[in-house]
This record gives structure tokens, sequence and C-alpha cells, in this order.
């Protein structure tokens, strides 16, 4: 019964990768080519960033023979990025599944589901640590000089390695659906969680030069501590490095940990998952509601939509979030990002506004709102089609969502920025106006993709967001659109070209390819809406 579950978790996730395709049948599309390069792009910059760290980590830890201590620190990080990878996805992997009434209502245990869609959270995290411990092996084979053997200890310590990360996922995941159970304003509270997780994560990057440097001057004192206080980590470090006593103990200890998890989740399984489904019931207001014309209602229909799921807000939002945090920072730190975020290590220069707008732009194309709207709706997207309203109306208040939500932290960043770098106002407005227009065309383009790649099957909606092709091209694209910009603004600056000239051809640009858009939504995509 096990296997059977795991093929169906498996064949679920193919086909929302390939579009609803069998795998001989989308092995070779273009939609499984994009996959796999944007898959090796990201490996890329994965292997360049944790390549450094382990060169600076693995020659001195070596030569004073702690090779475990390296293992064991890379796998630390490892797994912190694990965690980070899968946290948003393992409470409605587990909980919020559309199948899971289904699958109760059959003779299966509870805990055969639990550790089916464990399966699934444990693949997330294993991708994440097998790129970065990649370069890890790399380069101790070239700078620790291990034997050949010793491979086969380090590759299957990195396949278990991902159980600390998705038990860590699956009981934060459990506690939040605990406390989500007894409140209202669940997902407040999951987004609250995410950004603690978010924020460690990105005050760890910016400290770990130091931390490096720590460990490296008081390797034996961080070596009892990981001893005493991360024994597991210990084990797997001396497993990595040859010792088969220490990899069999790490196994017996890695398959222990999974299966407490695993009984301790399905132990009340079938509360919560009743739970997470069905909201406390409040008493309506007795007073009579004003009438609303369709614009605003649909509006309003899609901002509780996307208001009422965490790993919506979290997934599709996380440019917002971003873009939020960095303008705070300009007004408390503003020399600090120009000089140690923009590199301008003598403060800001003439180029200093196109290198901030460029800069606003990634992270507000890093938002995939309008690029998930219709997946979401996923089998009932029949209820908008059956209504006597517009498409373009039903389009443009998917769109309204997505610039509201973007275009506010968008533009507030951009002032920032400008205030920080000591921008004069012309030259500020032209900041703002190529930000605004940018955010517009990316939310077109998220919509036309999401029509284009409509992931209308999931089960829940981690992959409604995430296993979504209009997803990576509506975040891919804008960035590639940017970096034309990019070059076409640096040819001008060559030329003698103010930076008002070049935010303004920039903004031009723009707005040509938002017409054109346009002009495809209203015809095409209307077409495409129909039929879907």
């Amino acid at each position: 019964m096990l296997i059977v579950l795991l093929k169906k978790q498996a064949s679920e996730l193919l086909s929302n990768a390939l579009g609803g395709k069998s795998l001989k049948e989308g092995l070779l599309s273009i939609r499984m080519m994009i996959y796999l390069l944007m898959g090796f792009y990201l490996f890329i910059i994965v292997f360049r960033v944790f390549y450094g760290v382990a060169v600076s980590l693995c020659q001195p830890l070596c030569q004073s023979g702690n090779d475990w201590m390296y293992f064991a620190i890379m796998g630390i990080m490892a797994t912190f990025i694990g965690v980070t990878g899968s946290l948003f996805t393992a409470n409605s992997t587990i909980y919020h599944a559309r199948d899971n009434e289904f699958l109760l209502s059959l003779p299966i245990p509870q805990w055969m589901i639990v550790f089916m869609r464990m399966s699934m959270i444990y693949l997330v995290s294993a991708v994440f640590e097998i790129m970065v411990m990649f370069p890890v092996i790399f380069v101790y084979f070239f700078i620790g000089k291990a034997p050949i053997w010793a491979l086969v200890f380090q590759l299957a310590s990195v396949l278990l390695l991902p159980v600390i990360a998705v038990s860590i996922s699956c009981l934060i995941g459990w506690l939040s659906a605990v406390i989500n159970s007894k409140i209202r304003q669940r997902a407040i509270f999951s987004v609250i969680t995410s950004l603690v997780f978010v924020g460690a994560f990105y005050y760890v990057y910016w400290n770990l030069y130091n931390y490096m440097q720590l460990i490296i001057a008081n390797a034996d004192v961080v070596g009892g501590a990981m001893k005493m206080f991360l024994y597991p980590f210990y084990l797997m470090g001396n497993a990595s490095a040859g010792s088969i006593v220490s990899f069999v103990l790490y196994a017996v200890m890695m398959l222990a940990i999974m299966a407490i998890v695993v009984k301790l989740v399905a132990a009340n399984f079938v509360e919560l998952a009743a739970k997470t489904q069905t909201h406390a019931k409040r008493k309506a207001p007795g007073k009579v509601g004003n009438a609303e014309g369709p614009a605003l209602a649909l509006f309003k229909k899609e901002f509780r939509r996307f208001t009422s799921s965490s790993v919506t807000m979290m997934s599709c939002a996380l440019g917002s979030v971003m873009l939020c945090a960095i303008g705070v920072s300009c007004f408390f730190a503003g020399d600090w990002l120009i000089v140690n975020f923009m590199g301008m290590t003598s403060g800001p220069n003439d180029n200093f506004p196109l290198v901030a707008t460029l800069i606003v732009g990634m992270m507000a194309a890093m938002n995939t709102i309008s690029a998930t709207s219709f997946s979401l709706e996923g089998k009932h997207i029949w209820m908008l089609k059956v209504f006597p309203i517009s498409p373009l109306k039903i389009f443009a208040a998917k769109l309204g969502v997505h610039i509201v939500i973007t275009a506010v932290p968008t533009l507030f960043c951009t002032v920032a920025f400008a205030v920080a770098g000591g921008t004069d106002a012309k030259t500020m407005f032209g900041m703002i106006l190529a930000t605004f227009v940018f955010v517009v065309f990316s939310a077109m383009l998220g919509l036309l993709c999401n029509l284009r790649f409509p992931n209308l099957t999931w089960t829940n909606e981690a992959q409604a967001v995430k296993q979504n092709m209009s997803v990576i091209t509506a975040t891919f694209i804008p960035w590639l659109v940017l970096g034309l910009l990019a070059v076409i603004c640096l040819m001008m600056r060559i030329m003698g070209d103010p930076v008002s000239k070049c935010l303004l051809a920039a903004t031009s640009l723009l707005a040509a390819l938002i017409c054109l858009l346009f002009n495809m939504l209203m015809k095409g995509g209307v077409r495409r809406f129909q039929e879907l």
C-alpha cells in the first residue's frame, strides 16, 4: 500500500511539472527543457556561492585533522537551507491537500498518508541540500585529498541529511496547524512565522564570513560544542570522513528521527486536517451591505483569496517583503547598503539611480501573484466562466491585486533608495515612473503566462504556486528584460546621455511592451480563458 501511495504522489508531481502529460510524453517537451535549464542555472549559482565557503573552511580544518568538522558545519548550512526551502510548504502539503478526505475514507493507516506527504517535503529539502553539499564534496576531494571509496559514505550521508530538515519543517508545520486550529487569523500567524525564518536566513547569510573566521579560530571549542549539542551532525561529519561505525549510528538515528516525527504528526492528523479545512463560525452583523459593482466585487474576491493563504502570500509576494525590508534599511543604514549591497565603495555615483532602479525591478519581478491567479482557481474555474461578466473585468481584478500588492512596496523602496543616494527630484520621479511601469508589465506578463500554462489539477496550493511553468517564465522573462534594458542604458551612458534620459528610454520601451501584451490579452487571452 505504501508503494502505491508513493507512486501516486510521484505521478502527481511529474504530471504538474510536465503540464498534465505523462513522463514518456513530456520528457522531451519544451516545458521540461526549460525546467532543466532553469535548474542548471540555479545549480550554478548555488555551486558558486558555496564553493567559496567550502574552500575557506576545507583547507584550515582538514590540515588540522578536523575533516569531520568541515562536513558537519557544511551539513548544518545545508540543513538550514533545506528548512528554509521546505518550511513554506510543509503545512499545506500535509494538512491542506485536497485529497486528504478521499484518502482518509479508504482503509489506509494514517501514518502511511503522513509518510507519503513527508516524502514530497523530503524531495524539496533534498534538492536544496544536494546543491549545497555537491561543491562541499567536490572541494574535499581536491583539497582534502580523500580516497575515492569515501565518496560512498559522503553520498549516503547527504541522502540521509534532509531527514533533519524534513523533521524540523514538519514539526513546525504541525505546531502551526495546532495553533491555527485555535485562532482565526491563521494565514497571518503562518506568514509571521515564515518571515522570522526568512529574516534569520538573511542575517546568517550577511554574517557568514565572520562566522567562518570565528569557527576557524576556535575549532577545538566549536568541535566540542557540536559533539555535545549537535550530535547528529557530529556523526554525519565522521561518517563523511570515512568512519563506518559513525555512519551506521548516523543512519539508525536518522531513521529513528523520521519514525518519531511520522508517529507524532499521524497521532492527530485527522483532527488537524479537518480543522484546517473549516473556519470558526462567526455571527454575521445585522446590517445591510452596500451594493458593489462587478469590478470592485471581483477585486475584493481576489484580494481575499490571496490573503487567506499563508503559502500563497509567502510564495507569491516574497518580493514585496524584501522591498519593504530594504526600503526600511535604507533609512537606517543607507550608506552601508550602498557600499556593501550595491558595491559602490566611494558612495553614490552618477549611475546610482540606474543601479537602484535595476535592483528594485529584480525584487519586484519575484512577485508572481498574477502568474498563479488562474491556477489557484483549480477545478472551480468554471464558476468564473459562467458568470455574466466580461473576461476583461476578471483580468483587471487579477491584475489589480498584483499591481497594488507589488507597486506600493516598490514605490516605497524606490523613494528610500533615492533619498539614501541623494537623488534629485527629477531623477527620483523618473525612477518611480520606471519601476511602476515595470510592475504593470510584470503583472500582465504573469497573467498571460498563467493563461498559457495553468495548473488546475493540484492537490495542495504549494503545487499551484510553485510547480507551475508560468511562475518560472513570469520571473525570468522580466529579469531578461531588465538585463536588456541595463545594456541599453549602459550604451546610452557611454555615449554621454544623462541618467534621466536613460530612465525615460527604459520606461518608453516598457510601455511599448505593455501595449503589446494588452493586445495579446484582448485577443488571445480572452480566447484562451474561454478554453480553460
